[in-house]
C-alpha cells in the first residue's frame, strides 16, 4: 500500500488536501489509542507532503529522508531513549539539549518538531524530563503555533505531562533487572484506569502479571493496596501500605493511603497520623488536606476541621460535599462559642460562614463597642455589610481594614468584589492588582479578574487572567468558561471549543461550559452538533431551561419545526417567565404557517413575562402581522398602534399600518402612513411598493408607477414591484406591452415565479390569444397546483373558446380543492347543460 492510499486521495502537490485527508484520517488514529497505525499515517503524510509526482516516487517503503543534522540529533536521542535509566537521568538530557543544534535559530524550530515526531511514538518519561524539554522549547507557550502543526489531543498530552506530575516513580526501579521498563510502566497505567472504572477482573489479571515480573516497585504494590481497599479487604490494604511505609518511610502514596485504609475501619487516630505525615510530605495534596479534615471532624475538633475546610472550599469550590461540612463545623462551633462571652470574633465568623448575616451584623456592632476593631474584624463587617447590600458602608469598612494593615492582601481582594458587584469596574481591577501584588497565589482572584476583563471587552488580557487562574487551580469551572468566552470573541473559535471540550471532561456538569460552547458552535452554523451536545446535557440530568432553548433555536435552522416546538414548550414549561422563548416559539409556528397558535404564544408571553412594556413592541408587531394573515384587520390595527403608542420611531409599524388601511381600502390613511415610513426609512422598498398600491386604487396612476419604480431601484430584485408594475399598465393604462415586459422582468430574476405566468395568461386572453395564454396559465398551475384561481383562469379560456369538456375538467377540480365554491358549482351546472 502506498501513502496515498492510507491517505485515501489521488496523487496531488496540492499541499490543503494533503492536509485536510490526513486531519479527516486523525479521528481514526489517536496517537494514544493506535500508536502504530498513528505512526505510519504521520509518515505517510510528511512523504506526500515532500513527495516528486513527476519522478512517480508514491511508494511509502521506497521513500526515503537525507540524514540532516537534526535527523543525526534525533538518532542521538532514540540512543538515549533506549536505555532505561540514561532517559529518565536529567543530566543525559541537558547534556544532548546543550547542542548547538537545539540553540541555533535557523535548526531549532525544527530540532523541535522533530522531537515532538519522536514523542509521538515515544512517551514514557518522567514529569522531570517533560519539564526540561519544555525549558528548552516553550512548548506550554507555543500551543496555538503546535495545533496546526501537530494533532490538538497529542499537543494536549504534552501540555497536561508538562503540568501534571502523574505519580509513576520511574527511579524507584533497581537496576539491572532482566524486564521490560516500558511494558512494566504501560501495566501500571492500565490498570490504574481499569481500577477507575471499577474493572476489578482485568485489573487483577494486570496486576498478578506485573507483580509476577517485578514484584518490588512501591507503586505497583501500593496499587494493588489500593485495589484490596476497592474490593473491602482493607485489613489487606493496610498491610501492603505498612510493608512500602516500613521500607521508605517517607513515602507519600503509602501514607496517604493506609489513612484512607485505616478511616474505613475507624482507626481515626491512625488515620490522622498518616495523613499529617502525607502533608509533612506534600503541602500541596488535596486529599490529605481531606482526610485529615475528615479526621478532626470524626474526632470533634471543630475548630481546626474548619480551617482545613476552607482551605479545601478555596480549590474546590464547586464541592458541594466540602461545603455542607464546612457549614456543619461551623454550626457545632456556633454551639459551644455561644456559651463563651470571650468568643464573639470567633462566633460571629460562623455566622457570617452559614450566611446568617443579620446575627453576625448585630454581634458585630457589639463587638464594635467593647472593643479596638482590628483589621480582621474591620474587614469581617465589611463583608457583612457587603452582603446586606449595604455598599457604601461595606466600602468605609474595607479602607478601614486597609489602614489598618496595609499589607492585607484580603482586604483588596473583597474590595475589588465590592467594587464589582456595584459595577465600577476599573476600580475593581485596580484593587485586585494591589491585592496580587501582595499575594499573587490565589486563584480565584485571576478569574474575577477575568470575568471583569470579558465585560471590559479586554479579551486578550482576560486569556491571560484565565491562563494564570487555571495553571494555579485547574479545578476552577469559571475560570475554563471565561477563557471560552474571551477566545470566542477574539475569533479564535478552535481554541475556544477545545477549551470548552477539554474543561467538560472534568466539569461535565457545569452549565456554563456547555452555553459557551453552543455559543461558539452556533456561530460556525454547526446546528447538529449543538443538538447533540444538548441531547447530551439533557441525558446527565442538565435540565435548564436554556438547554432546551439553545436546542430548540438548533432544530429550527435545521428545519425540524415539529422538534423544535416540543424543545421549545419544555424550555417554557421550566422557565414560564421567560419572553424570548415565547418569542422564538411563535416565529417557529409562523413558519409553519399555524398563525393561530403563533398568535396565542405571542398572547401568552405578554400574559406570562414579567417585563417592561416597550419589549413587548416586537411581540405587539409580529402579532399585528399574523392577525392581518388571519384577516383580522382590526385587531392588526390595534396591536401596530400599540406599538406606536410604544416607540414612535418604530422603523416598520408606519409601513404595518399603511398595509392595513390598505385593506381596509382606507387608501388616503394608508398613504399617509407609508409617507411616514418613508421618512423614517427612505430605503424601505416595501413601502414604496405598498404606497404605489394605494395610489393605484385612488387613481393617481402618475404616483404609483413612481413609487413602484423606486422600490425596484431600491431592490432590482423586488418581484411584487415587477408584478405590480405590469397590473398597472395591463388593467388600469392598456399598455400591453409595457405590462408584458415587466411580468417578464419577474420571470427573469425567478423562472419560478408563478403569479406573473399567471398575468401574461391573462393579458394574452384579453389579446384572444388563447393558444398563448392556455400555456401560462398551465405553467402557473404546475408550480402552483392547489390554486383555485389558475383552475378556474384556465377554465374559463376553454369555456371562451367553447371546450366545455376541458372547461368541466378544470371546474371539478376547483371543486375538489374546495367544495363550497357555489360559483363554479353553478358554472359547472350551465355547462354540463350545453
Amino acid at each position: 500500500m502506498n501513502f496515498w492510499d492510507i491517505l485515501g486521495i489521488k496523487p496531488t502537490g496540492d499541499k490543503n488536501v494533503i492536509k485536510e485527508a490526513y486531519m479527516d484520517k486523525l479521528n481514526l488514529h489517536h496517537p494514544e489509542e493506535d500508536p502504530e497505525g498513528f505512526q505510519t499515517l504521520r509518515k505517510a503524510y510528511e512523504t506526500a507532503l515532500k513527495s516528486d509526482l513527476d519522478q512517480g516516487n508514491n511508494n511509502l517503503e521506497d521513500f526515503s529522508i537525507e540524514a540532516s543534522p537534526v535527523k543525526q540529533w534525533i538518532s542521538g536521542i532514540n540512543k538515549l531513549y533506549g536505555n532505561f535509566f540514561e532517559r529518565i537521568d536529567a543530566d543525559s538530557w541537558y547534556d544532548v539539549l546543550n547542542e548547538d543544534i537545539c540553540c541555533q535559530i535557523d535548526t531549532s524550530k525544527e530540532a523541535s518538531y522533530e522531537l515532538l515526531n519522536f514523542l509521538m511514538d515515544n512517551y514514557y518519561l518522567p514529569h522531570k524530563i517533560w519539564t526540561i524539554l519544555d525549558e528548552y522549547f516553550s512548548w506550554s507557550e507555543k500551543k496555538e503555533e503546535l495545533y496546526e502543526k501537530f494533532p490538538r489531543n497529542f499537543i494536549d498530552f504534552i501540555s497536561s505531562n508538562i503540568d501534571m506530575d502523574f505519580g509513576f516513580r520511574y527511579e524507584l526501579f533497581k537496576k539491572d533487572m532482566p524486564i521490560d521498563y516500558d511494558g512494566y510502566i504501560k501495566n501500571y497505567y492500565e490498570a490504574n484506569d481499569e481500577l477507575k472504572f471499577n474493572h476489578i477482573y482485568q485489573t487483577r489479571k494486570i496486576l498478578d502479571n506485573s507483580l509476577g515480573i517485578y514484584p518490588y516497585h512501591p507503586d505497583m504494590r501500593i496499587l494493588n493496596g489500593r485495589y484490596y481497599l476497592a474490593t473491602n479487604n482493607v485489613d489487606k490494604a493496610v498491610k501492603i501500605f505498612t510493608d512500602v511505609i516500613l521500607e521508605n518511610k517517607n513515602d507519600f502514596e503509602a501514607h496517604l493511603n493506609r489513612g484512607n485504609a485505616f478511616l474505613r475501619l475507624g482507626r481515626v487516630n491512625e488515620a490522622s497520623e498518616d495523613y499529617n505525615k502525607a502533608l509533612s510530605l506534600n503541602p500541596h495534596s488535596m486529599s490529605s488536606l481531606y482526610g485529615a479534615a475528615d479526621c478532626c471532624f470524626s474526632l470533634r475538633d471543630f475548630e481546626k476541621s474548619k480551617k482545613l475546610l476552607g482551605t479545601l472550599m478555596d480549590r474546590y469550590p464547586y464541592d458541594r460535599e466540602i461545603r455542607a461540612k464546612f457549614i456543619s463545623a461551623n454550626y457545632y462551633l456556633i454551639d459551644k462559642y455561644k456559651k463563651n462571652p470571650d468568643f464573639k470574633h470567633e462566633l460571629a465568623r460562623c455566622y457570617f460562614n452559614v450566611n446568617d448575616f443579620e446575627k453576625c451584623y448585630s454581634l458585630m456592632k457589639d463587638i464594635e463597642k467593647d472593643t479596638n476593631m482590628d483589621f480582621t474584624i474591620c474587614l469581617l463587617m465589611g463583608n457583612t455589610l457587603k452582603a446586606l447590600n449595604m455598599e457604601k458602608e461595606a466600602e468605609l469598612y474595607m479602607n478601614k481594614s486597609i489602614e489598618l494593615n496595609p499589607d492585607n492582601w484580603k482586604a483588596y481582594y473583597f474590595k475589588g468584589l465590592l467594587f464589582q458587584d456595584m459595577g465600577r469596574y476599573r476600580e475593581a481591577l485596580e484593587s485586585y492588582s494591589k491585592a496580587e501584588s501582595i499575594n499573587d497565589k490565589y486563584a480565584i482572584l485571576y478569574n474575577d479578574k477575568s470575568d471583569i476583563l470579558c465585560k471590559l471587552g479586554e479579551f486578550e488580557e482576560a486569556v491571560h487572567a484565565c491562563d494564570r487562574a487555571i495553571n494555579l487551580n485547574p479545578g476552577l469551572a469559571h475560570a475554563h468558561a471565561h477563557k471560552a468566552f474571551a477566545l470566542f470573541q477574539l475569533g479564535l473559535y478552535d481554541a475556544a471549543l477545545s477549551t470548552c471540550n477539554n474543561a467538560l471532561k472534568t466539569f461535565p456538569y457545569f452549565l456554563n461550559l456547555y452555553l459557551n460552547k453552543i455559543k461558539i458552535l452556533s456561530k460556525l452554523k454547526k446546528y447538529k452538533d449543538i443538538v447533540y451536545l444538548c441531547s447530551k446535557a439533557l441525558k446527565m440530568n442538565i435540565e435548564d431551561s436554556s438547554i432546551y432553548y439553545e436546542k430548540a433555536l438548533a432544530l429550527g435552522f435545521l428545519d425540524r419545526p415539529k422538534e423544535s416546538v416540543e424543545s421549545f414548550h419544555k424550555a417554557i414549561k421550566l422557565n414560564p417567565g421567560n419572553m424570548y422563548y415565547y418569542y422564538y416559539l411563535a416565529n417557529v409556528y409562523t413558519s409553519m404557517h399555524e398563525y393561530k397558535k403563533a398568535v396565542d404564544i405571542y398572547t401568552a408571553a405578554i400574559e406570562n413575562t414579567m417585563e417592561t412594556e416597550y419589549k413587548y413592541t416586537e411581540i405587539y408587531n409580529e402579532r399585528g402581522l399574523l392577525y392581518c394573515e388571519l384577516g383580522k384587520y382590526d385587531s392588526s390595527k390595534q396591536d401596530f398602534e400599540k406599538v406606536l403608542k410604544l416607540n414612535p420611531n418604530h422603523r416598520t409599524v408606519y409601513s404595518n399600518l399603511g398595509n392595513i388601511y390598505g385593506h381596509l381600502r382606507q387608501f388616503k390613511k394608508s398613504i399617509e402612513y407609508y409617507t411616514r415610513s418613508l421618512e423614517l426609512n427612505p430605503e424601505d422598498a416595501t413601502a414604496y411598493n405598498g404606497r404605489g398600491f394605494s395610489y393605484r386604487n385612488i387613481k393617481k396612476y402618475d404616483e404609483a408607477v413612481s413609487d413602484y419604480k423606486q422600490a425596484l431601484k431600491i431592490d432590482p430584485n423586488f418581484l411584487l414591484a415587477y408584478n405590480n408594475l405590469g397590473i398597472l399598465y395591463f388593467y388600469d393604462l392598456s399598455d400591453y406591452d409595457k405590462s408584458l415586459k415587466y411580468f417578464n422582468m419577474a420571470l427573469e430574476i425567478s423562472p419560478d415565479y408563478h403569479e406573473a405566468y399567471n398575468n401574461i395568461g391573462l393579458l394574452y386572453a384579453k389579446l384572444k390569444e388563447y393558444g398563448k395564454s392556455l400555456e401560462y396559465l398551465s405553467k402557473a398551475l404546475e408550480l402552483c397546483q392547489d390554486s383555485e384561481l389558475y383552475n378556474l383562469n384556465i377554465g374559463i379560456v376553454y369555456e371562451r373558446i367553447k371546450d366545455y369538456a376541458k372547461a368541466i375538467e378544470y371546474y371539478e377540480r376547483i371543486i375538489k380543492i374546495n367544495p363550497n365554491n357555489e360559483r363554479v358549482k353553478k358554472s359547472l351546472k350551465k355547462l354540463r347543460r350545453k
